[in-house]
């Protein structure tokens, strides 16, 4: 080899050796700033940034601290439809209880959760809460594998750093969980990607809509609106090409099994939809699909399933309850809470009464 090709080689070996120690310092500076008490005060916390929306990690903190402050014994699971629909006050309060000592109940709904994020939610509320009943409200787009908005949300909770190391989800899951533990660098990462393309700037925090409790209560009565003004509310991409069978209803057996594995009784809701929601679907017989196809799998899994969009008329929820086609208002939500916290109540009762028969016929 000619001395002036070794000598260039050399050369370019020292230079690539000098740009991986700069490197190296670089990134042993940042995660030396980014533990700087000062620094991260003055920074955004990077927790929203982590999620696959940026408000779990507000409705995670609400439930932890509600978790410590009063205890959980009933959990609210599902989307937006729960979220806006169940008031853990309103559902206390058909319960008799009073005072804050015994409130106990927490809406752990998430806005636009498929069945996959219903029960990786689950499984993180698990690590911090302890419920003995949970309540999982479903609507025909939760059973439909078809569904794209499903598909599209489930993609993104799977790239969501914090869903899957919170989760414990994997290799992936553990890994995740070890660099948000040890390096402060891939915990603000996203958020400095932000400072560095806005010059320095980041948007606020979103409002938060939903109380300390988890309840998003909704303004406004759909039966205000004129007809040509409710268009606006039809969606069909949850309830497209319509199949209950496939990947959503193998994650809601995911969650039965998760609830019977930790002795929690789960209880399925259909939840209540305006009668203009029916027009999303395909065909007219779409819903009793879904609806044969939930009362199939809580028969076959031994899950109460309590269905709210078929009660007696005096119980029965109108336009006047709706703030859309599938979310119902405050009034609403008051009333179908009344309802759950009375089948509560009932079923209860019949599990006491259970248990003094038993009692009173042993030997």
């Amino acid at each position: 080899m000619h001395p002036s090709s070794t000598s260039s080689s050399r050369r370019d070996g020292r230079t690539v050796l000098y740009f991986a120690l700069a490197l190296a310092g670089l990134l042993l500076l940042a995660e030396s700033v980014l533990r700087v008490p000062a620094v991260t005060r003055a920074l955004p916390r990077p927790e929203p940034s982590l999620w696959h929306a940026p408000l779990v990690q507000t409705k995670l903190d609400y439930l932890k601290r509600f978790q410590a402050e009063c205890g959980i014994d009933v959990l609210f699971i599902g989307n937006s439809s729960v979220q806006s629909g169940v008031s853990p006050d309103a559902f206390e309060a058909a319960l008799g209880v009073q005072g804050i000592s015994r409130r106990r109940s927490f809406n752990g709904a998430i806005e636009g959760l498929p069945p996959y994020g219903v029960r990786l939610f689950l499984q993180i509320y698990l690590r911090y809460a302890h419920p003995t009943v949970v309540v999982y409200g479903l609507t025909p787009q939760d059973l439909n594998s078809n569904s794209p908005w499903a598909h599209d949300v489930s993609g993104r909770i799977r790239d969501s750093i914090l869903a899957q190391a919170e989760s414990r989800s994997g290799l992936r899951g553990w890994a995740y969980g070890k660099l948000l533990a040890y390096s402060s660098l891939f915990r603000y990462r996203y958020l400095l990607h932000q400072l560095v393309i806005r010059a320095g700037h980041v948007d606020d925090e979103p409002y938060v809509y939903f109380n300390e409790r988890g309840f998003h209560p909704l303004p406004g009565r759909l039966s205000d609106l004129p007809p040509a003004q409710r268009s606006r509310f039809f969606n069909r991409a949850g309830v497209l090409n319509y199949s209950a069978e496939g990947t959503q209803r193998q994650e809601i057996e995911k969650i039965v099994d998760i609830c019977a594995a930790r002795n929690i009784r789960l209880i399925f809701v259909n939840m209540p939809l305006s009668d203009h929601y029916y027009a999303n679907f395909d065909r007219p017989r779409d819903y009793r699909t879904y609806l044969d196809a939930l009362r199939s799998l809580a028969k076959e899994r031994a899950v109460p399933m309590w269905d709210m969009e078929h009660v007696p008329p005096g119980d029965n929820l109108t336009d006047k309850d709706f703030a859309d086609f599938n979310h119902l208002n405050q009034w609403g939500a008051a009333r179908l809470s009344a309802l759950i916290g009375q089948r509560y109540r009932e079923l209860n009762a019949g599990r006491l009464l259970q248990a003094g028969v038993r009692s009173a016929t042993q030997p």
